[in-house]
């Protein structure tokens, strides 16, 4: 081989070997999004019959059929899957808005403009809120689906002081709690933070224990690029939690939460574990997988069905040829009835004595 053509095949190797380790990359960029699953709350309260409400995000389509329940790890076969828009119970939705000083500006303008997308892709029964958090913790309307008085109410979001989140997740606690809970609303808190927390009166570990008394759906959204202690909002969003440093991809986010919560599932099903004691129950879709550990009560497995009858009392006739004594009360009314007879018998005979006479004594006159 010329040692002219050793550099053309050199050149020709390494244009072959960054053409293959391309390929990955461009596989990557065709794949599909990866599925995210949580599961937002689980009813245990008609143990064995549970509930369990799973929310399925990141997917274009979303099938029901899809879904794997899991107890201890052993799949369950009388699972079923009802979409949360056939359930009767209204969904509630809190936005909630980080307006703090450091929100001023184009960032505050991309929330306002997210949340009046998300108002706009509003399904009938979605019920929203509004809560603008910075020096205070301002509710702009309460639950309503309305979306003309929600759009007024996010133009009216200023930015101004410090960031109050743990107050501002306790008041969207608060507001499932007044109607409620979530027997009357689906309890969802979507909550976007500028910026560390700074002046509330709660604590992180208050608001967290809000969101877990009123079982809410907390989805975080955060702006790293301001470049802030994430630590608050990511332990307040304990369905999900995302990060973005481009204010203008909040309308996209919100738009995949909204679907997130158009694919909500409530599963019903049967569990087997009758002693109380900690379970597992898991839920996979597609390659993804979320977990949660459960004390269930226990149940009686196939009880025996009782019927308690009412006492019966055995009555003991007389034998044959035996006679009954009766009793001295008996005894007593037959004397006492008997001395009756006798006196009436008394009187009749006198009476009768008395009327021959006369008549004796009529007929001697008569003769005379």
């Amino acid at each position: 081989m010329s040692r002219s053509r050793r550099p053309a095949l050199v050149l020709l190797w390494l244009s072959l070997l960054l053409a293959l380790g391309a390929l990955p990359a461009v596989a990557q960029d065709d794949a599909e999004p990866v599925a995210e699953i949580a599961i937002t709350d689980i009813g245990i309260a008609r143990s064995p019959d549970m509930t369990v409400v799973v929310d399925v995000g990141n997917v274009e389509t979303f099938d029901a059929a899809d879904l794997t329940v899991l107890e201890n790890g052993e799949a369950i076969s009388n699972a079923t899957a009802t979409p949360i828009s056939q359930n009767p119970v209204p969904v509630g939705i809190v936005l909630a808005i980080d307006t703090s000083a450091a929100t001023e500006g184009d960032t505050l303008d991309a929330a306002r403009a997210a949340a009046t997308a998300f108002i706009d892709n509003m399904r009938p029964q979605d019920l929203v809120a509004i809560i603008g958090f910075g020096e205070e913790v301002d509710l702009f309307t309460a639950f309503t689906g309305n979306q003309t008085a929600l759009k007024v109410a996010v133009a009216q979001l200023e930015a101004s002081g410090p960031s109050r989140l743990y107050d501002a997740v306790v008041r969207a606690a608060d507001l499932y709690e007044a109607v409620g809970g979530d027997a009357t609303l689906e309890s969802n808190l979507i909550v976007l933070s500028g910026s560390a927390d700074d002046g509330s009166e709660a604590t992180l570990e208050e608001a967290t224990a809000a969101v877990r008394d009123q079982r809410l759906g907390v989805y975080g959204v955060a702006l790293s690029g301001t470049e802030f202690d994430t630590a608050g909002i990511e332990a307040v969003s304990l369905t999900r939690y995302i990060e973005t440093p481009d204010p203008a991809e909040l309308q996209t986010l919100y738009g995949d939460i909204q679907r997130s919560l158009d694919n909500r599932v409530v599963l019903t099903f049967t569990a087997s574990e009758a002693a109380p004691r900690d379970v597992t129950f898991e839920v996979r879709y597609q390659q993804a997988s979320t977990s949660q550990v459960i004390t269930v009560p226990g149940f009686v497995a196939n009880p025996r069905s009782t019927t308690t009858l009412p006492p019966t009392y055995a009555v003991t006739p007389p034998e044959a040829g035996e006679a009954a004594s009766p009793s001295p009360g008996t005894l007593r009314i037959i004397s006492i009835v008997t001395m009756a007879a006798a006196i009436a018998l008394l009187v009749v005979i006198l009476g009768l004595g008395r009327g021959s006479d006369a008549v004796s004594r009529r007929l001697s006159s008569l003769s005379g």
